[in-house]
C-alpha cells in the first residue's frame, strides 16, 4: 500500500472536507494487485536489498558528519602546520600560547566580528514592503540555513533603488540568522553565491562581509563549536525566542590564521564535506530508485522473473 497506486486508492477512499477520516467500507472495496507467491517473494527480496542498501548509505553518512565535526574541532583549535599536519598541543607545547579562546597556536591571532567584518542589518518588513511597482527579491529566516542557502521559495518586497542602497548581496558575503526558538539554530550562518548577487536581505538578517578573512574560512568559524558556545552562553532567554543583536554579533571572538593556512583548513573542511555530499547524492538516487520500483513492480507494470516461470 506503500506504492503510488496504494496511496491514490487510499486518498479516494477519504471523507470529510475539515477532518479527514477512512471510510472502512470503501477501503474494503480497494482492489490489490496479486502476483503469484513465488514473484511475491521476489518483490520483496529486491525491494529489501534497496532498503538494506539505503540504511548502509545512512550509516556512513552519520560517520562521515561525526568524523567532519572531529575534523572541524581540530582544524579550529589546532590548525594545519606548513607541512600539512595537525599541530599536537601535547608534543609540542611551546608552539601554543594562552587567549581568550583557549590554548591557539601561537601564529593565530584573537579579533572580533566587529573587526573582521563589515556588519548590515537587514531591510525591516512592513505594510509598505509589498511587493507592487518595485518588486525586489530578498531573503528570508527561512532561506538561511547552517552552511547554505535555500532558494526554492524566494520572496519580493517593495524597493526602490535609494532603498537598496548599502543592502544588496554579493558572493561570498555571509548572513547570520538573529533569533529562533531553538538555541542549537541561533547566529546559523550561510554564504552568500552568485546566484543571489543583487539580492536584498530581510532585517532578522545581518549581513557580514569579510575584509581580512577568507569567506569561506569565515563561515566555518562563524558555525563552528566556539562562536555555538558563544551564543549559548550570551542569548540564553525565558521568553522562548533566543535572539541576538548588533553588540553581541560585534563581540563574537575570532581567530585569525595567516592567509595560507586558512587555506588549508579550508581545503581539508571542503574535502570532508565533498564527501558526505557525494553520498548523500547516492542516498537521494537510491531513494528514487526505490520509488520507482516500487511503482513498477507493485502494479505489475514489470514483471519480475521467478525460476521455473515459463517465458512470456
Amino acid at each position: 500500500m506503500l506504492s503510488a497506486m496504494g496511496q491514490r486508492a487510499f486518498d479516494e477512499t477519504i471523507v470529510g472536507t475539515t477532518r479527514s477520516s477512512l471510510n472502512i467500507g470503501a477501503l474494503r472495496e480497494i482492489r490489490v494487485p496479486l502476483p503469484p507467491l513465488p514473484e511475491q517473494r521476489r518483490i520483496a527480496e529486491i525491494l529489501d536489498t534497496l532498503d538494506e542498501a539505503i540504511r548502509k548509505t545512512e550509516q556512513v553518512i552519520a560517520k562521515l558528519q561525526q568524523i567532519k565535526q572531529g575534523l572541524l574541532h581540530d582544524l579550529l583549535t589546532r590548525g594545519i602546520d606548513e607541512h600539512g599536519e595537525l599541530r599536537d598541543p601535547e608534543r609540542h607545547p611551546e608552539q601554543f600560547k594562552d587567549s581568550p579562546l583557549g590554548r591557539i597556536p601561537r601564529e593565530w591571532e584573537v579579533s572580533s566580528v566587529a573587526e573582521q567584518f563589515d556588519i548590515t542589518a537587514g531591510i525591516t518588513l512592513g505594510a509598505h514592503r509589498r511587493p507592487r511597482h518595485h518588486p525586489h527579491p530578498y531573503l528570508r529566516v527561512a532561506n538561511v540555513y547552517r552552511d547554505r542557502i535555500d532558494l526554492s521559495d524566494v520572496a519580493s518586497l517593495e524597493a526602490r533603488p535609494n532603498d537598496l542602497l548599502g543592502k544588496t548581496l554579493a558572493s561570498g558575503d555571509l548572513l547570520v540568522v538573529e533569533g529562533h526558538a531553538n538555541p542549537d539554530e541561533i547566529g546559523r550562518c550561510a554564504m552568500a553565491t552568485e546566484e543571489v548577487d543583487g539580492y536584498t536581505f530581510q532585517n532578522h538578517l545581518f549581513r557580514l562581509r569579510p575584509t581580512r578573512l577568507s569567506a569561506g574560512f569565515a563561515l566555518l568559524w562563524m558555525n563552528g563549536a566556539s562562536t555555538r558556545r558563544y551564543w549559548w552562553r550570551m542569548c540564553s532567554t525565558s521568553s522562548g525566542l533566543n535572539t541576538i543583536n548588533r553588540s553581541l554579533l560585534s563581540a563574537v571572538p575570532v581567530a585569525v590564521l595567516p592567509v595560507p593556512e586558512q587555506q588549508r583548513v579550508l581545503a581539508l573542511a571542503r574535502g570532508a564535506s565533498s564527501r558526505i555530499e557525494q553520498e548523500s547524492e547516492a542516498l537521494r538516487k537510491l531513494r528514487t530508485l526505490k520509488r520507482g520500483l516500487m511503482d513498477d513492480l507493485l502494479t505489475g507494470r514489470v514483471r519480475v522473473p521467478t525460476p521455473g516461470a515459463a517465458d512470456p
